[in-house]
């Protein structure tokens, strides 16, 4: 039952994940940019937060001990990734970054085997290796000048690989996910804040319809990290990452509703390859826990 729940509490954060994307796009036809959107997203999902925890009459304090992990989870995890796959997406194709963005899940096992000594089902890495073949068919090819794009976007896939597997193997599990949320979302917007500066990025004049999204964008991605942490600590983080690809997938179902973006008969395929890879994954556990 709880494998169950796991499951799906994973799918929905991925699919929260996707339909956050798309409401951040929409946001960029207000005046926004990619980064000034994830600093005000990330703003509004601290106000949402701190709402919910004052509701509910949740203490903000954290042990000492939590601190530095939070603080690692925000930068390396969080922040750097999201600022990675948004310069990815200045040199290549959107389909492409992401494409290479997807490695995470054999990152997050390959890491785990080799170095955390973990026991990984040849279901699994069958299941890992189909995701991605899956994931293969959104590549959108490369231009002329797409090194740098490649570079930022595989290295996106690392940390959020990392953020994955940190938020298993640290103490941080024991923390409420809202209260986790509500501390990475405070890094996330002043380093969004202080690198949108930076580089020109940031944008304070922003259309009505702009903030729209915006606002809904954020409650999707609070909805999306809190479920994701409670994904992870339900059903391990290699599990979780493979499930991470439905994201692709909610993107690009809501990009043709939403956004009336066409589908290409390549990502239908893609699409399909990617839903069987879930469902072996889905078989395998029930059966490996009907057996234990």
């Amino acid at each position: 039952m709880i494998i169950k729940r796991g499951y799906i509490i994973a799918c929905l954060s991925a699919t929260c994940f996707g339909l956050a994307s798309i409401f951040g796009k929409c946001s960029y036809n207000g005046g926004n940019t990619a980064i000034s959107m994830t600093f005000y997203r990330a703003l509004i999902t601290v106000g949402i937060i701190y709402l919910i925890l004052s509701i509910k009459k949740k203490q903000f304090s954290v042990g000492k001990k939590y601190i530095p992990q939070i603080i690692i989870l925000g930068i390396f995890g969080q922040t750097l990734t999201t600022i990675l796959i948004n310069m990815a997406y200045y040199y290549i194709p959107a389909g492409t970054a992401l494409t290479l963005h997807f490695l995470y899940p054999a990152i997050v096992t390959l890491v785990c085997v080799l170095f955390l000594k973990e026991k990984v089902s040849i279901i699994k890495l069958f299941v890992i290796f189909v995701a991605f073949l899956g994931t293969l068919f959104f590549f959108d090819g490369l231009t002329s000048d797409g090194t740098a794009g490649l570079i930022f976007a595989l290295t996106s896939s690392v940390t959020w690989a990392f953020y994955i597997i940190y938020l298993e193997k640290s103490q941080l599990s024991n923390i409420d996910p809202f209260l986790l949320a509500f501390y990475q979302c405070i890094i996330l917007a002043v380093c969004c804040f202080i690198w949108g500066n930076f580089t020109g990025e940031m944008r304070y004049i922003i259309s009505a319809s702009g903030w729209f999204n915006i606002v809904v964008s954020a409650i999707l991605f609070c909805l999306a990290i809190v479920l994701l942490q409670i994904g992870v600590n339900l059903l391990g983080s290699t599990t979780a990452s493979i499930l991470g690809v439905f994201e692709p997938i909610s993107s690009l179902l809501f990009g043709f509703i939403i956004l009336h973006e066409m589908i290409s008969k390549k990502q239908i395929i893609g699409t399909i390859i990617i839903l069987i890879a879930v469902v072996v994954l889905m078989i395998g556990d029930r059966k490996v826990n009907s057996v234990e």
